[in-house]
């Protein structure tokens, strides 16, 4: 117990930190179609409090994918003819059949800011969906998503989006007197 109480006064507890930072990509910032998708980490603790802890990410992980378009249209449709990951080991994961009959995005009201720093509201079409679990280990990827934007069965807008999405970590170590000190001026 002393060895822990020593080392406590000298550190102020330790926490290691190790996070897969910006984990995501999107396609087409003008909204013809918009389509993002982000990384959906489980983060995990482990260590005693105030002696020494690590905060990490643990696979497997999700992906959130998004889909806006101003384009809008009466009894819309989305069909999907590919979504894949492909991790750089040559290893390709077909999420094709996860939409097959395609998908109904909902009309919705738009609010964003554009380039020119003004806030923007315009009627859109949106779809949003997770796939859990889908990314068993913590790899960059690229993800192609191809389809269609329909009405009542005609194509309105095309798209084939390949995003990348970066393998980068945030880490380091700190100490409780760091936290203190720095919380203090």
């Amino acid at each position: 117990m002393v060895p822990i109480g020593l080392a406590w006064l000298c550190t102020g507890g330790c926490v290691e930190y190790r996070y897969w930072s910006v984990p995501a990509d999107s396609y087409n910032r003008d909204f013809k179609p918009y389509i993002s998708a982000e990384v959906i980490k489980r983060s995990k603790t482990d260590g005693i409090p105030l002696i020494y802890q690590q905060h990490f990410d643990e696979p497997p992980s999700g992906l959130r994918l998004s889909f806006i378009s101003h384009t809008t249209a009466s009894d819309p449709s989305l069909t999907f003819e590919r979504v894949a990951i492909e991790i750089p080991d040559g290893t390709l994961m077909d999420l094709t059949d996860r939409f097959y009959g395609g998908v109904v995005p909902l009309l919705q009201e738009h609010l964003y800011i554009d380039d020119s720093h003004q806030k923007q509201t315009r009627s859109s079409l949106s779809w949003e969906t997770t796939i859990d679990d889908c990314l068993p280990k913590a790899t960059s990827f690229r993800l192609r998503i191809k389809g269609q934007l329909r009405s009542r069965g005609a194509v309105v807008e095309d798209f084939d989006a390949h995003l990348s999405i970066p393998l980068k970590y945030d880490s380091g170590r700190v100490t409780g007197w760091h936290w203190i000190l720095a919380d203090s001026v």
